[in-house]
C-alpha cells in the first residue's frame, strides 16, 4: 500500500490520472474488439476477412480474440483497479501492459501488415503507457 493512501483520487498526480485513463481506454476497446472475435471468429462482425491470417498460425480469430479480450482488455482494467486502490503490484503491471500492447501490435503488423491508422495509435499508446508509468510522480504515488 502506498504511503499516500489518504489521497483522494482528484488529488493524484496528473500523469497517474492520464495513465489510468489510458488503461481504461485500452481495456474497454480491447474487450470490445476481442469480444467481437469471440462472438464470431470469422471476423464478419467488423468486416475483417479470415484471409488476412494467411501465413499465420491461426485459421480464424478465436485465439487472437481470446488474447485480445483477456491480455489487453481484462488485464488493463485489473491494473487500473490496482492503481486506483494503490496496490504495489499495479505499477510494474502497468509497464507490462504497455509492453504487451507493443508486442501485440508489432506481431499483428508482421502478420497482417501495418496498413491501418489504429495500429499506429495503439502502438503509440503502448509507449505512452510505459512512459507514464516510469514517471517519478507516478512511481512515488503507487
Amino acid at each position: 500500500m502506498s504511503t499516500n493512501s489518504d489521497q483522494k483520487p482528484q488529488n493524484r498526480p496528473v500523469p497517474l490520472r492520464l495513465l489510468m485513463a489510458c488503461l481504461l481506454f485500452l481495456g474497454i476497446s480491447a474487450i470490445g474488439g476481442g469480444g467481437q472475435f469471440l462472438l464470431n471468429p470469422t471476423g464478419d462482425i467488423i468486416g475483417m476477412p479470415v484471409d488476412v491470417l494467411a501465413g499465420s498460425p491461426f485459421t480464424d480469430f478465436l485465439l487472437p480474440g481470446m488474447i485480445l479480450f483477456t491480455a489487453l482488455g481484462l488485464f488493463p482494467l485489473a491494473v487500473l483497479y490496482g492503481l486506483y486502490t494503490e496496490r504495489r503490484w499495479a505499477w510494474p503491471a502497468a509497464i507490462m501492459v504497455g509492453i504487451a500492447l507493443i508486442v501485440w501490435i508489432v506481431v499483428q503488423g508482421l502478420i497482417v501488415g501495418f496498413g491501418h491508422w489504429l495500429q499506429w495509435l495503439y502502438l503509440s499508446l503502448g509507449f505512452v503507457l510505459i512512459l507514464l508509468a516510469l514517471l517519478p510522480s507516478v512511481r512515488q504515488t503507487v
